[in-house]
């Protein structure tokens, strides 16, 4: 029997303002490569390769797609919040993490960045971070990835759909009206945009590495916190096999399975038309030691 091809594991950020996504890829469990993505033709520019832990859930996208914020482990299990000029991982702005517990952060706004850190008064502050950024403590200080997935949720436009309710997931200070551990495994976020289908999230659950339930049948290639994605009348363009989808600042759907990234326009996708992809699973670093944030 021949062995199962193992495909990167991505995680996509797609930038607000600018024709720009964030590529966190993957492969294998612990080496990371930083990938910026122009969406105005397509470009791949390949930045770090990282061996250690990078959380791609606690990481974020500024608004103009030139600083990410994010979450890191190195060899010796030390841990640090970063928030750099991709597809680089130096670090402009940076302090140290307690262990895994909390850590990343959200651009809010344009000029607004909330830490996910325990204090970021603590933060050192090196040449080339732009000034007129602000940093903010994050309101709703929790452990775990939810806290800045629901934030990023929030601030791209994402409703809570359960049952016949709707809501919110957070105020215009960032500050999150429901309690993220009070949200069941099963309901409904969804990203309302005119004139295009709706981009529907369902939040699965969470499954771990040794995990033999219904979550692992359906998701035997994912781990960790699980979100299942579909767009409106198109059943068969995403699905369980989906790592991560979202939308482009000019609408564009953008999204990734099995080490491969997709994107079709509106107009395409209403025309029939097959989606471009470009295949990052056969990456290969470049000679590299010890982990390093360059």
């Amino acid at each position: 029997m021949a062995k199962q091809r193992e495909t990167a594991r991505i995680h996509l950020i797609a930038a607000r303002e600018a024709p720009v996504a964030v590529i966190i890829r993957r492969k294998p469990s612990r080496l990371f490569h930083i990938i910026r993505w122009n969406l105005r033709n397509d470009a791949f520019d390949h930045g770090s390769w990282f061996r250690g832990t990078i959380y791609p859930f606690r990481s974020d996208l500024s608004w103009d797609g030139e600083l990410m914020s994010y979450l890191a482990m190195g060899n010796h299990c030390q841990t640090w919040n970063g928030v750099c000029r991709i597809p680089r991982l130096t670090t402009l702005w940076e302090m140290d993490n307690c262990g895994t517990y909390n850590g990343g952060g959200v651009f809010w706004g344009p000029k607004l960045f909330l830490s996910n850190a325990m204090s970021a008064s603590e933060a050192r502050i090196q040449s080339g971070w732009p000034r007129d950024i602000e940093v903010r403590k994050l309101q709703t200080l929790r452990g775990d990835d939810l806290t800045s997935i629901f934030h990023r949720f929030a601030r791209d436009g994402w409703r809570l759909r359960s049952g016949d309710r709707e809501s919110d997931l957070c105020d215009e200070d960032g500050l999150m009206l429901e309690d993220y551990r009070q949200i069941d495994a099963g309901v409904l976020f969804h990203r309302p945009v005119r004139k295009y289908p709706e981009l529907q999230c369902r939040y699965i659950g969470h499954r771990s590495e040794r995990s033999r339930n219904l979550i692992a049948q359906t998701y035997p290639h994912r781990t960790g916190y699980i979100f299942h994605f579909e767009l409106e009348g198109y059943p068969d363009i995403l699905g369980p096999s989906v790592d991560w989808a979202t939308r482009t600042n000019k609408g564009d759907l953008i999204w990734t399975r099995e080490g491969i990234v997709y994107r079709i326009s509106m107009e395409d996708l209403k025309q029939g038309k097959k989606p471009k992809s470009f295949d990052l699973n056969d990456l290969q670093p470049p000679e590299i030691g010890r982990s390093a944030r360059s």
